[in-house]
């Protein structure tokens, strides 16, 4: 009898694993956070030289498009 609900216990639990790791994977928030990410990366991979060239090559390279985005989403969050 205990093997049977232990077995119930542990099927129950891999349910909710499964749907929590499916929710998460189906909303896409695993992947912004991946991307966040890499931009974070990137900033921090820029060269440490004060040359003129190389400060415009830094800024060319750095993507600044989802800047926006993410602010409007942190108001949004905020807001509720």
């Amino acid at each position: 009898m205990k093997s049977k609900t232990f077995l119930l216990i542990l099927a129950a639990c891999a349910v909710v694993i499964l749907g929590v790791v499916g929710y998460v994977l189906s909303t896409g928030k695993y992947q912004d956070v991946a991307n966040y990410k890499n931009e974070i990366r990137n900033i921090q991979s820029q060269s440490s030289s004060d040359e003129t060239e190389s400060i415009e090559k830094d800024l060319n390279e750095t993507s600044f498009d989802d800047l926006d985005k993410e602010l409007l989403e942190i108001e949004a969050e905020l807001s509720r």
